[in-house]
């Protein structure tokens, strides 16, 4: 097995990629070996040692750099910062980016978080200021948050408590069973608690979620408070007391906020989305709900008449939802969902399907056996595309601009709707259907069709469903996906060879001089062991 070393003198004037220094006196611990390396590693590895990707750095003597636009802006993004000789983590917020003496900003913006030299301005809770590098507050930020971008808070006291229309009253607190005897019932709607934290940022938490994080100091509150009769908290609050013991050898101490995402506010409600805007003095969330809504305009169609004579038409609401894309540079973004739990579609328009892997490791097997290439894309807004088999339609919202309070036929399958998916699975059918392909026995999503290579010799072209993921076997794979972008939108209009399908990685790899696909199910049974284990450590039985 061939191994590499990197003498630092040598890197500077390096142009390929693989170069084999050849220190014999290198210490082992020093050493790597490129096969065993993973794609992060090598893409990193590859920036150091070629000086073509640092081109857009900030170099003393150079032409000043222009910044990356798809780069992160870290302004009022919300980290906890190690603070003092101590290092006590301490909240603080991103104020502003440094500038020099002249007005311009320091550093270059890069979406490469290892080359972004920008300086950022925060302020800690008690007025304080300092300075940080954007890549040590990227660092700090990533460091602190779980899988899913929420970080944990560490409770000080709960201070007050509140409740709304939602709230049941104590006399209907319990229920009447078959049996004849009466049971608590088990809810917390309507009910929240005003939670101060570590570090002195308070703010209203659902009592739902709090029960989970701290039973022991919530059932303590609702005794020091007289509210234990409350139904809320009738039906937890003497079992918390029974249990004790239990309860504090198996809880866990911190609360993982829903109210952030990886630093950033999230809003529940278009209002106040505009609102944390205002406070933030910019337009991010209400520019992701106009580009979410500018997608989604060709969906509605605007009535001008009388709704009365929107006969067999059913009226629909809809709501936004927030999120921030951790792959697309935090990316702030809304989508927005038709409420279709509250609605009834006709059991003629359901539809379900599942691509199995075997599938596709079997295809993966035929493409390499006989050649093929493999090509993947993602229809871009996908339910959009097919006409919608509901009658219904909608007053628009605030999230619908200068259009609020227009009246909107849905003619676009959009998302929510029970009908989406069969909508957009009948469109993408008619569509392949035209291209010559058929639906396969063994799975209505895999299709197939007859074809001839140059040289004569016949095979089978393969295409892959699943919802909007399109995967490609053929000989010319590129061009049938060039045929089906005539009538769907791809993602970025990118075409490209597949790096993972249905949460497997996927490889193309030649050994022995032979061309063959992989697939590996690591990371996703990795994540899948990672539930069950926090599934158990939470069973009590």
């Amino acid at each position: 097995m061939q191994r590499w070393t990197a003498d630092v003198s040598k890197i500077v004037d390096a142009k390929s990629t693989y170069i084999n220094w050849g220190k014999e006196d290198v210490p082992h611990q020093m050493m790597f070996d490129f096969d065993d390396e993973n794609d992060e590693f090598m893409r990193n590895f590859g920036m150091l040692i070629n000086p073509e990707t640092l081109e857009d750095g900030d170099f003393e003597g150079t032409e000043e750099a222009a910044d990356d636009l798809d780069a992160q802006d870290y302004t009022n993004m919300e980290i906890g910062l190690q603070r003092g000789a101590e290092g006590k983590l301490q909240r603080a917020k991103v104020k502003r980016r440094i500038v020099d003496e002249n007005g311009r900003p320091i550093g270059v913006a890069s979406s490469n978080q290892l080359l972004d030299t920008r300086q950022y301005e925060v302020e800690y809770a008690d007025g304080g200021t300092e300075i940080f590098a954007a890549n040590m507050l990227a660092e700090n930020l990533l460091a602190q948050v779980d899988e899913h971008g929420h970080k944990h808070r560490l409770m000080e006291e709960i201070s007050n408590h509140r409740k709304n229309a939602k709230a049941i009253t104590k006399s209907a607190g319990s229920m009447l069973l078959p049996s004849g005897r009466t049971r608590k019932r088990q809810t917390t709607a309507g009910w929240e608690l005003h939670v101060i934290w570590k570090y002195r940022s308070s703010n209203w938490v659902t009592l739902n979620d709090m029960k989970e994080s701290f039973p022991l100091e919530v059932a303590d509150y609702a005794n020091l408070k007289a509210i234990e009769d409350e139904p809320a908290f009738a039906w937890r609050v003497p079992h918390v007391h029974k249990k004790r013991d239990r309860f504090i050898s198996k809880v866990k101490s911190k609360y993982w906020e829903r109210t952030h995402k990886y630093g950033i506010r999230i809003p529940k409600s278009v209002k106040e989305a505009i609102q944390i805007d205002r406070e933030n003095g910019d337009t991010l969330w209400q520019d992701a709900i106009k580009m979410e809504m500018k997608n989604n305009r060709v969906a509605f169609e605007e009535f001008g008449g009388d709704i009365k004579k929107l006969i067999g038409y059913k009226r629909i609401t809809g709501h936004m939802v927030f999120d921030v894309k951790l792959g697309e540079n935090f990316r702030q973004k809304a989508q927005y969902c038709a409420d279709g739990h509250k609605t009834e579609a006709p059991a003629a328009l359901t539809y379900s399907t599942v691509v199995a892997r075997d599938y596709v490791r079997i295809l993966l097997t035929i493409a390499a056996l006989n050649g093929l290439d493999v090509q993947c894309a993602d229809i871009q807004n996908a339910f959009l595309t097919a006409p919608n088999l509901e009658k219904c339609y909608m007053i628009g919202g605030p999230e619908f601009g200068d259009e609020e309070g227009k009246t909107f036929i849905v003619r676009r399958a959009l998302y929510g709707l029970k009908s989406a998916a069969l909508a957009f699975r009948s469109h993408l059918a008619e569509t392949l259907e035209n291209l010559g392909f058929y639906s396969s026995y063994a799975d209505p999503d895999v299709w197939m069709q007859a074809a001839i290579k140059p040289d004569g010799e016949e095979y089978y072209e393969y295409i892959l469903c699943y919802v909007d993921d399109i995967l490609c076997m053929s000989e010319n794979a590129k061009d049938v996906m060039e045929q089906i972008s005539y009538k769907f939108k791809f993602k970025k209009d990118k075409i490209e060879q597949p790096e993972s399908y249905l949460g497997a990685v996927v490889k193309r790899k030649v050994l022995d001089g032979q061309h063959m696909w992989t697939m590996s199910s690591y990371d996703y049974v990795t994540a899948a062991v990672k539930n069950v284990k926090a599934t158990l450590k939470d069973n009590q039985r």
